[in-house]
């Protein structure tokens, strides 16, 4: 009934869809996959710590022990047991 034409469109069609779709978000590129706490970024796991004591969601101890975590990761070898 609607022919090759009809396929045809409804390829492009999807093809368009797909483009638009990936590309669209601010002109940036492809969509970034959004966890459930904003998409990723290229923050650090420090600058994450120091962001979360600056807002309350972590006290003093908590930024002490997060802190003394990673500067021992920094020093343990890699590939090393932890």
């Amino acid at each position: 009934m609607f022919g090759f034409g009809f396929l045809w469109f409804a390829v492009i069609a999807v093809v368009a869809y797909l483009l638009i779709r990936n590309y669209s978000v601010h002109g940036h590129g492809p969509v970034t996959y959004h966890g459930p706490t904003g998409p990723r970024s290229a923050e650090s796991a420090l600058d994450i710590a120091k962001r979360r004591f600056a807002a309350g969601e972590i006290n003093r101890e908590e930024f002490d022990s997060i802190v003394k975590g990673l500067k021992e990761a920094d020093k343990t070898p890699p590939g090393a047991a932890g």
